[in-house]
């Protein structure tokens, strides 16, 4: 009978030499991973402190005249600066603080440009409140209005500068704003106006450039203020037609809101008829 023997087989290494090369070799790739980023940090900080790549032109969009030189002011990014070394944020946020500006966003243009693209408010009427302020479509009170603005516009009334700080001011002067639009997109009727007035507790006052004045009242709606506008033309027109002026008009009857109160002017302070 042969006598079987068994013989230990010796546990093979390679397995584990392959998991520690694969161990290096992911090592190797992280190291080099890292020291192309660090390559990549030092090139960047180097490329935007260089002289390689400087600024040619600073280019406006949304702007022209006078209100270019203003924004190339704010934005101060001087040519021949290093195009990687503007923050094009924090020009775009002094180039928002012009008071003609709305929005503001700024570019790179390799190799040498940067684009400044704006959003301008134009003002639509002049805020009395203490002074004059212009306010744009939105009610933002964009700046002190000054001669040099050079500009003709319809004057708020009514509102003061402690509503605008915290009170009824910012809701009061969007109702003055939407009636001034109404006004402007129904043709005008009996002309421009030189002032709408907040009247508390009353509503609201047109007074056209002739110096009629017009007491609408606070409307709940937009269409029962332009309902009022084309009574105020049918008005204007029979007066026209009789030959007379008046001083003031009330449009502002609730109960009968089909109805009119006219003040005639007196002969003494009625020009002539197209004078």
């Amino acid at each position: 009978m042969r006598e079987r023997t068994s013989e230990r087989r010796r546990p093979s290494t390679l397995p584990g030499r392959l998991a520690w090369g694969r161990a290096l070799r992911g090592a190797g790739l992280l190291g080099l991973a890292a020291l192309s980023a660090a390559a990549v940090v030092r090139l960047a900080a180097l490329l935007e402190g260089s002289e390689l790549l400087p600024i040619k032109a600073v280019t406006v969009h949304g702007a022209d005249g006078a209100r270019v030189d203003e924004v190339l002011a704010y934005a101060a990014v001087p040519v021949g600066a290093p195009l990687l070394g503007v923050e094009t944020s924090a020009v775009a946020e002094r180039v928002a603080q012009h008071p003609f500006v709305a929005r503001a966003a700024v570019r790179r243009v390799p190799p040498d440009a940067i684009v400044i693209d704006v959003e301008l408010r134009a003002p639509v009427a002049a805020l009395a409140a203490g002074e004059l302020y212009l306010v744009d479509k939105d009610g933002h009170v964009m700046k002190s209005a000054r001669a040099g603005d050079g500009l003709d516009l319809p004057v708020i009334t009514g509102i003061d500068a402690a509503d605008l700080a915290g009170g009824a001011g910012p809701e009061l002067l969007r109702g003055a704003l939407l009636r001034l639009d109404a006004h402007t997109r129904a043709g005008e009727p009996g002309g421009e106006l030189a002032e709408i007035a907040v009247l508390r507790g009353a509503g609201y006052e047109l007074v056209l450039e002739d110096g009629l004045r017009v007491r609408v009242g606070d409307d709940a709606s937009e269409s029962q203020f332009v309902d009022k506008l084309g009574r105020l033309d049918a008005v204007l027109r029979r007066l026209a037609a009789a030959g007379v002026r008046a001083s003031f008009i009330h449009l502002d009857d609730d109960r009968r809101p089909e109805r009119a109160a006219v003040r005639l002017r007196s002969a003494a302070e009625t020009p002539p008829i197209g004078g």
